[in-house]
């Protein structure tokens, strides 16, 4: 009875041991997971930064180009305006020489006419 005992202390026992080693086997593997997951979300927060900054270089490049292309414009705007405004001035002096002579045409006609109808009377 006592060896009986024994032996089924025994074989208990080992099924402590055995139920010990799976239990470990399962908190390794709890573990490795768990350390695999952190891993992995830290890579994924790197990499949200990672493009996070990318992001942001782009927006300022972007941001730049607008300002560049906008400063062009203003710029090609200010020159188109300029040179517009010096062919108004050219035209209105080519044109000042023009309109003087033709208001001294007129006069002249002008005086012709009052001369000619005093002439009638």
């Amino acid at each position: 009875m006592l060896a009986d005992f024994e032996s089924q202390f025994e074989k208990m026992r080992t099924e402590v041991q055995n139920l010990r080693n799976e239990l470990q086997a399962a908190l390794d593997f709890q573990q490795k997971r768990q350390a695999d997951f952190e891993s992995e979300r830290k890579e994924m927060l790197a990499e949200r930064e990672f493009l996070k900054s990318k992001i942001l270089g782009l927006e300022e490049a972007r941001a730049v180009e607008v300002t560049k292309v906008k400063n062009a414009h203003a710029k090609e705007i200010t020159e188109l305006k300029n040179a517009h405004s010096s062919e108004v001035t050219e035209l209105k002096e080519a044109h000042a020489g023009e309109v003087t002579e033709l208001n001294k045409k007129i006069e002249a006609l002008e005086k012709q006419v009052q001369q000619l109808q005093l002439g009638k009377q």
